[in-house]
Parts: C-alpha cells; sequence; structure tokens
C-alpha cells in the first residue's frame, strides 16, 4: 500500500459536479494498494465560493481510511467599489487559488511533515486551475513526483470570451508550468488528453494519459433505453450547467470589454438548449399540435438567460426550472422524464473533447438522451454506448423530423454494455492506481 496526497479543491461534502471524480477514486484507490489523504477546502467556505451546497451524504460514504484535511483562506473577501473590482480583475492573471490558499497548505505541509506517514506522490485534481499549481508547491516541498489530473481543458478552454489577450498568453503559460513539473497529466476523453499533447510538443507524449469519467456498476445498468412517446406531455429533462455565457458588448458601463480576447476556436452556444429550441420551434411550424406536447425542464441553477432564450423561441411556457436537487434527490427527477437532452461544446477544425458526467446518469436511468452533438468526445459516446437518438444541432428542419417521428411512438435504443464497461469507476479506479504507481516510482524526466 502507497499513500498519495491527494489536492481537490472541490470534494465532498461541497456536491459540486467537479467533487464527483475524485470522490469516486477516493472510495476505491485503497483496493488498488493506494490509500488517499486529501486536501481540500473547508466545507463551509468552499460552499460559497462555489455557490454549491453541502450535502452530508457524500461525505458518509467514503472509507474511514480516507483522511481529509481542510484548508481555510483567512484573509477576508474583499469587495470594494465597482472600480476596485474592476482593477482586480484585470490585474490578475490566473484564478487566484494558489495565492489564497497557499499559506492554509504551507501550513498543512508542516504539520503532515510531522507524520510518520510517508507520502509517494502528490496528486492534484483540477479545475480550479490554481490546485495545480498548489500540487506543484506540494510536490517541491515534499520532494515527490507529481500527477496532474485534468477534468477539463484550461488554456484552450473559453465558454466566454477570455479577459484580455494577456490574460489568454498567461494562461497558456501557467498551463506550461504546472504540466512541466508533472511526471504524468491525465485527460478524461481521448481528445482532451491530444488536445493537450498537441498543445505542449515540448512535453514527451508519454507523460499524456487518458481516463475517463465514469459510472458505478456498469455491469448492472440498463441494456435498453426505452423511449415511450405516447403520453400526454413529452419531457425532456436536463440536469446541471451548460457552461456558456452569450457575449457581451462593450460600452461606457462596462469598457472592460474592449480588451476581450475570443481566441475563435470554441462555440459553446452548442453546450446550451439553443440548437434543441430550434428544432422544437421548427417542430411546432411543422406540427403545432405535436410541438404543444413537449416540455423541457432543467434541474440545477438557472442562468438567467435560459428562459429569455425560451422565449425567443416561442417556448418559454413550456420550459419549467426545478433548482439545485440534492445528488440523492436526481434519480426521481430522471424517473419523471421521457427522455433527455444530450449537448456538446463545437471546437472550430477540431473536436469536442468534453464528455458530460450527466451522461452516464442518463443511461443509468434506462430513458434515451436526444443528443445534439457535434463532433468530438460527446458524440462518439453515443455512438459507442448507443442509447440515444444523435441529431445534428446545425439542421433544425431535419432535427424538427426526427423529433415528429419520435412523438406518438415508443422504442427501444440498445445499449452496449461491452463499451459501457470501460467507464466502470472499478475500472477507471484501477487505472488511476495503476498510473499512480508508475508515478511514484518515476522521476519527470
Amino acid at each position: 500500500m502507497i499513500e498519495v496526497l491527494m489536492i481537490a479543491l472541490e470534494f465532498a461534502p461541497v456536491q459540486t459536479t467537479g467533487a464527483f471524480r475524485s470522490i469516486e477514486f477516493a472510495k476505491r484507490l485503497a483496493d488498488y494498494g493506494v490509500r488517499p489523504t486529501v486536501l481540500t477546502i473547508e466545507p463551509e467556505q468552499a460552499s460559497v465560493i462555489f455557490g454549491a451546497k453541502i450535502n452530508p451524504v457524500l461525505s458518509e460514504r467514503l472509507p474511514e481510511s480516507v483522511r481529509v484535511h481542510y484548508l481555510r483562506e483567512e484573509r477576508a473577501p474583499v469587495t470594494g467599489t465597482p472600480l476596485a473590482r474592476l482593477w482586480r480583475m484585470l490585474s490578475t492573471f490566473d484564478d487566484s487559488y494558489e495565492d489564497r490558499f497557499a499559506p492554509a497548505l504551507h501550513a498543512c505541509l508542516a504539520e503532515l511533515k510531522q507524520d510518520p506517514q510517508r507520502y509517494a506522490a502528490v496528486y492534484a485534481s483540477a479545475p480550479p486551475f490554481g490546485a495545480t499549481m498548489l500540487g506543484k508547491r506540494a510536490a517541491e516541498d515534499l520532494q515527490l513526483p507529481y500527477l496532474i489530473d485534468m477534468r477539463d481543458a484550461w488554456a484552450q478552454w473559453s465558454p466566454s470570451r477570455q479577459i484580455s489577450r494577456l490574460h489568454y498568453a498567461r494562461k497558456q503559460r501557467d498551463e506550461a508550468r504546472a504540466f512541466a513539473a508533472a511526471a504524468a497529466i491525465v485527460g478524461v476523453t481521448p481528445e482532451l488528453t491530444d488536445l493537450f499533447a498537441t498543445s505542449h510538443p515540448e512535453l514527451p507524449r508519454h507523460r499524456f494519459h487518458t481516463i475517463t469519467n465514469g459510472i458505478s456498476g456498469a455491469a448492472d445498468l440498463p441494456r435498453e433505453a426505452l423511449w415511450v412517446g405516447t403520453g400526454e406531455t413529452i419531457d425532456i429533462g436536463y440536469v446541471g450547467t451548460f457552461y456558456w455565457l452569450p457575449p457581451k458588448k462593450p460600452s461606457l458601463a462596462a469598457p472592460h470589454r474592449y480588451l476581450q480576447y475570443d481566441p475563435g476556436t470554441e462555440d459553446w452556444s452548442y453546450r446550451s438548449p439553443l440548437s434543441f429550441f430550434r428544432a422544437w420551434a421548427e417542430l411546432d411550424k411543422q406540427a403545432p399540435e405535436i410541438g404543444a406536447r413537449m416540455r423541457f425542464h432543467h434541474a440545477g441553477r438557472a442562468p438567467d438567460w435560459l428562459m429569455p432564450m425560451a422565449a425567443e423561441h416561442g417556448l418559454a411556457d413550456r420550459c419549467l426550472c426545478h433548482g439545485v436537487l440534492p445528488k440523492q434527490d436526481v434519480a426521481g427527477f430522471l424517473d419523471r422524464m421521457t427522455g433527455f437532452l444530450g449537448t456538446s461544446m463545437k471546437r472550430i477544425d477540431g473536436l469536442d473533447y468534453c464528455l458530460a458526467s450527466k451522461s452516464f446518469e442518463y443511461l443509468a436511468s434506462g430513458k434515451p438522451t436526444l443528443a445534439f452533438v457535434c463532433a468530438g468526445a460527446q458524440k462518439r459516446f453515443f455512438e459507442e454506448v448507443g442509447g440515444a437518438v444523435i441529431f445534428d444541432p446545425d439542421d433544425p428542419k431535419s432535427s424538427a423530423k426526427q423529433l415528429l417521428k419520435l412523438v406518438g411512438e415508443s422504442s427501444c435504443l440498445a445499449i452496449n454494455k461491452n463499451a459501457l464497461l470501460d467507464y466502470d469507476h472499478a475500472r477507471t479506479t484501477a487505472q488511476m492506481a495503476s498510473l499512480i504507481h508508475q508515478v511514484a516510482a518515476s522521476t519527470t524526466a
């Protein structure tokens, strides 16, 4: 059994989407000879920082062998005048987590050095991307090899515009610094791993690995997704965040927007319900009595643009927002749906690199996904695993015809269990444990 220091700023009991991957690894790594000690943000503070609820059930599911140390930011939150806030935004070139939690990290490391327990490696989960810099500090302080687990892109990730071209360049520099310090960099999809590797040709390709997000008990999941389109309403659900902000124009009231920089590589409006709403609005034209039966349900924190977008397409009276649900209540929400909306980011001249964790929840429900997806990870996943109807997000008329065929019919969509087993948490944890053992025995050559 080896010991690993796991820096996971999003972790139990604070219920963020980003917490679940680290929680699942922490629950199972000891089964494969790796015992984690977790460093995370103190729950009350993390709840405020991430705008997420504290869910004690998440901590109760961790084994007793997992020790958790809490980092707390001691400085008071800074507010100030609008001008002062604007200056802080323009003069800050990272997500600030390294600066804010470095003192607490160093105090915790000093305490851990007094412990007879000896660590074999440092592991950091990102985002927040400042966690990678905290992990770099910890690895250098403890003189240990380092592994970075990247749940998302960093420098290339642009669901909204970059603050400025300089901020964009600094992101690329910080990503390069963090990756250079790591013996291994993990991406959650092959597409994301390839993006990292091609963005950093100065690093050897063997440092980059793919370990996917996953699901528990894949072997016990349904073999098919059942679509029942004969009900009085056709209820399409979506769980969680859309990761998109509509661009805002610069003005005298917001002069900083004149500095904003769009790398032009990604279009995150495709991650919103926009393509689905366009197809639904087209269905209203083709068969209004069918379109009237459809409903869209969102579980999560609804962005302020969601209902205006629905209204723009004449759909506001058929869209319902249910707010944030505790993790244990999501299954009940899924049970009430006819099917689910799947979306993906569109990468210009490239591939979408995101595989949404909600896709696994949708499969587990035994209901199909209406997948409005672009070329890349999300589309590839549904093509391999099944359980989905795939739509062209750029063709609302054809998509409306597909929706028309679904309403009034019932059908079964096969799920490829063999393909799904590759995403089982037991398998992905075994892969991560194997990589940690390799890193623990390595240098960053």
